[in-house]
């Protein structure tokens, strides 16, 4: 059976699809990116990413995956194990016979996953050696089937400590427990196995602007003071803290999640790199910006980052006609509703009545909470009737029903917020296009990468979700 970088030590038996071949790109050997005055080595890269992983659940899984490698090998040398020929003969042969059953040539296929065949062979040697030592500890008799499930049951339990101490690894190293050690580099390049061509190219161009960013502020001297840092965390914590998605966490809690903390979010270059597109919007969206905006521009902007409202719904699907006996039509649907509002008294029985009754199951979970939206439908992420709606309901009673992308609605109305002042609605606007400014960075340096074209191929098949 098949083995694949990724996932070492682990048969794939079906889905034998060759690897995208990557868009041709004019750069040197060895470079991942260059730009106007800068460029990104493919080391550097991987490194990046082995530190970036580090201790966070992918770069668990890629060191795991390091680890299998390096426990089956060291283990069977200590055994004095070696790989029967016949046995690896017969793996290797039945590799080509899955292959061509497929429509591939396994050599191509194996090329194709980045490994050459001499490096396949290892690792379907390391397979068969996984099985034996597996074999053995369980007392199993030889040519005896050992189920997936033994195997990772024998390798979980010798790769339980390992994965503790390399919790608490130096700086540099993933792990270093001799003879297991496994530098950032080495992990960073697994990770780059795994990730698409899209979060590669989204870490590539977070990398670049790390390194262009604070030459920018120095030839413009713009000073990143710790006030602009402290802004942009307190920007995050209200996010996190409106985001009815997040339970109620905290931005520190969501943090310590992802084995980070506060104070290394404070030392890191991702939070400089907010701060400095910060000083950068006041530049390009300054005072003068403002005052030139037109009537339809200045609307759109008060619509998406001016008053906002936080918003309770409940959903009942129907449709234009019935084609089965289950099914509502929208008159039914609303008379369906109008019982539900005639019940909601309060915002506690609303929710109550949402968790009982809606049929938007993602939103039901939460009671309805929408959190805080604006009128434009906070970016596209509520439809738009909801957000319509939601702006022309009264304050703490239901509202609706009324029609929404698949049926019909209710919504509750908690609260109203305004901006405090114009300069703080300009702040939100500001911090709300840092996306753009990102691409108006890149593009003015003449970013060129080794994965941009195919990461344009990978975003535009991924499937758009609907917003019911």
């Amino acid at each position: 059976m098949l083995l694949t970088a990724a996932l070492a030590l682990a048969p794939i038996a079906t889905a034998l699809v060759p690897a995208q071949e990557p868009t041709s790109v004019t750069l040197p050997e060895g470079l991942v990116a260059q730009w106007k005055g800068g460029q990104l080595t493919e080391k550097n890269f991987r490194e990046f990413l082995g530190r970036t992983f580090k201790n966070k659940q992918l770069g668990n899984d890629a060191l795991r995956h390091l680890l299998q490698i390096q426990l089956v090998e060291l283990e069977a040398d200590r055994r004095n194990l070696i790989v029967p020929p016949e046995l690896l003969a017969e793996r290797l042969d039945d590799a080509q016979q899955a292959a061509e059953a497929e429509g591939y040539d396994l050599e191509t296929l194996v090329e194709s996953r980045g490994l050459s065949m001499k490096r396949f062979k290892n690792l379907l040697g390391d397979s068969v050696l996984h099985e034996i030592m597996a074999r053995q500890d369980l007392g199993l008799k030889r040519g005896e089937t050992v189920a997936q499930e033994q195997l990772q049951a024998w390798t979980d339990e010798r790769l339980t400590d390992l994965m503790k101490r390399a919790a608490i690894s130096p700086e540099g190293f993933a792990i270093h427990a001799s003879p297991y050690i496994v530098t950032t580099t080495e992990l960073g390049k697994v990770i780059s196995d795994i990730l698409s061509p899209l979060r590669k190219q989204e870490y590539l161009e977070q990398l670049v602007l790390e390194a262009y960013m604070p030459e920018w502020a120095k030839q413009n001297n713009l000073l990143l003071t710790d006030d602009v840092l402290e802004a942009e965390i307190e920007w995050r914590r209200r996010r996190v803290a409106e985001n009815p998605a997040y339970g109620g966490a905290t931005y520190e809690g969501l943090l310590q999640t992802q084995g980070a903390t506060l104070e290394s979010v404070r030392q890191g270059s991702e939070l400089r790199l907010a701060g400095l597109l910060r000083l950068y919007s006041s530049t390009v969206y300054d005072e003068a910006w403002f005052a030139a905006l037109d009537e339809e521009i200045r609307t759109r902007l008060e619509n998406e980052y001016g008053t906002k409202r936080r918003v309770s719904w409940m959903m009942i699907r129907a449709v234009e006609e019935k084609r089965t006996e289950i099914d509502l039509d929208y008159p039914a649907a609303a008379k369906e509703l109008n019982t539900y509002a005639a019940q909601a008294q309060n915002a506690a029985q609303f929710s109550l009545l949402v968790e009982r009754y809606s049929e938007h199951e993602d939103s039901r979970k939460r009671a309805g909470e929408l959190g805080w939206i604006s009128r434009s439908g906070s970016g596209g992420a509520v439809d738009p009737a909801l957000a319509e709606n939601a702006f022309r309901a009264p304050i703490d009673v239901p509202f609706g029903p009324f029609r929404v992308n698949g049926g019909m609605a209710l919504t509750w109305v908690h609260e109203e917020r305004k901006p405090v002042s114009q300069e703080s609605f300009r702040k939100e606007v500001r911090r709300g296009r840092h996306n753009e400014l990102r691409q108006h960075v890149l593009e003015k340096i003449e970013l060129k990468s080794l994965y941009k074209e195919d990461a344009k191929i990978d975003a535009n098949a991924q499937t758009i979700p609907t917003k019911d």
